[in-house]
């Protein structure tokens, strides 16, 4: 890639993804994971943040809290559908307001919140109002 002289949503995607990439070997050393967590940026400078997990912590944290959330024991590695794209359960950050997280199929982190999640399983693929629960419309079970 040439030199560059400005951000765009393009190239920060490219210089963000290089960020992740070069840190996996902090990770490794130190048996953590190193993710990207979003950012922002403007035409000369951005902000890159990383969330960082002491390793195997969020699904431990799922198992501590599945009960109290009414999510389903199982659910880690459970995968749904919604909005036409497929959605891995990863594990639970219990100090986020969008708790369950996720693994899109493009490899994305997207969270969502418990009770849309608990309702999914639930109603098992029924219509949820989106604006009710959380930015889920319609789960379908895989």
């Amino acid at each position: 890639m040439a030199k560059i002289t400005s951000f765009n949503k393009e190239n920060w995607k490219t210089v963000a993804a290089d960020i992740e990439k070069a840190v996996q070997s902090v990770a490794k050393k130190y048996g953590i994971t190193l993710e990207s967590a979003g950012g922002a940026i403007n035409d000369i400078n951005g902000v890159f943040k990383l969330r960082v997990n002491v390793e195997g912590s969020i699904e431990e944290a799922y198992r501590k809290n599945w009960k109290f959330h009414q999510l389903p024991e199982d659910g880690l590695g459970k995968t749904f559908v919604d909005r036409g794209r497929t959605y891995t359960i990863k594990g639970f950050d219990p100090y986020k307001t969008y708790q369950v997280l996720t693994v899109r199929d493009d490899g994305v982190t997207i969270c969502y919140k418990s009770f849309a999640v608990k309702e999914y399983f639930q109603k098992l693929g029924a219509h949820i109002n989106a604006s009710d629960h959380g930015g889920i419309e319609r789960l379908t079970l895989k």
